[in-house]
């Protein structure tokens, strides 16, 4: 049973992806000198999806990958995420 749903829309349509809870689920989105990267996947320790987000070198791989941060949601709501090693 998929865990995470991907779309993306372009000059062609939408397309959409699944994921389970073992697969995950990786996202791109490319222009020429940057990008950015998102991974969900399920951790069976918390419980809970989470989100991780890098900046990309873009299509030409100028640059490696940075992280952005980690985010995800608590049995509350509240979203809780960390920026670039730092708790927000």
């Amino acid at each position: 049973m998929a865990q995470y749903r991907g779309t993306i829309q372009g000059n062609r349509g939408e397309a959409s992806r699944l994921g389970t809870k073992s697969s995950g689920l990786t996202m791109t989105s490319n222009g020429w000198e940057s990008g950015i990267k998102v991974r969900a996947y399920f951790d069976a320790e918390s419980n809970k999806d989470w989100f991780i987000v890098w900046s990309t070198g873009g299509s030409n791989a100028r640059t490696g990958n940075r992280l952005l941060g980690v985010f995800t949601i608590d049995a509350d709501g509240k979203h809780l995420f960390q920026l670039d090693g730092v708790d927000r």
